[in-house]
């Protein structure tokens, strides 16, 4: 009888031990591998971990933390941007209701184009009622950017909610590529080829 239990239990721990080398060996992604969109659905998700849902929200830019403002063209200001374009989407899917303000007065039409969005004051369409501003700061760390959003009720300027993310540089490229800043632009490219 002993020996039948000693058998069993060394049968259990095998089998856990088994099962928990499957787990470890799923594939999961590294914080490193995940895509750029990845990252800022978790940065969403922590923002509204609370609950809140506010309506009428406008997503700002994400600005470095000792200018407050976006200069140049380097890498940072282009995974800002990004960072910010990412999360209307995100803070939609967490159940804010976003407002584009970016929106033109009318929809112009081009040959290859159809344009709506615009950055000229003169044309954007009217004022808009807005509720909260979705905006945050940025420090250039070790291995990418550590972000930090807020979401600002417009009412009192009170925080509502908050949370940090880190972004790794890798979250600009894909797997085996390459990126380089050139005449202010992002360029992407294979590691291993020649650049476009």
């Amino acid at each position: 009888m002993y020996q039948l239990a000693k058998i069993t239990r060394t049968l259990l721990i095998g089998s856990f031990t088994l099962w928990l080398a499957a787990c470890v060996s799923t594939g999961e992604e590294t914080v490193e591998s995940q895509s750029l969109h990845q990252h800022t659905q978790a940065l969403a998700e922590q923002l509204f971990a609370n609950g809140i849902r506010p309506s009428r929200v406008a997503v700002g830019s994400f600005v470095p933390t000792d200018e407050l403002r976006q200069q140049g063209a380097g890498e940072d200001r282009i995974m800002a941007r990004q960072i910010q374009e990412s999360l209307i989407t995100a803070a939609t899917q967490q159940g804010a209701q976003i407002t584009e303000y970016r929106t033109s007065r009318q929809l112009r039409l081009q040959d290859s184009q159809e344009l709506m969005l615009t950055r000229e004051l003169n044309d954007l369409a009217n004022r808009q009622q807005l509720d909260y501003f979705l905006t945050g700061t940025y420090s250039e760390v070790q291995g990418g950017l550590l972000v930090n959003a807020r979401l600002i009720h417009l009412r009192d300027s009170s925080v509502s909610a908050a949370a940090t993310h880190f972004f790794p540089w890798t979250t600009l490229q894909g797997p085996g590529q390459r990126s380089e800043m050139r005449a202010g632009a992002l360029y992407r490219h294979p590691a291993t080829g020649d650049s476009e």
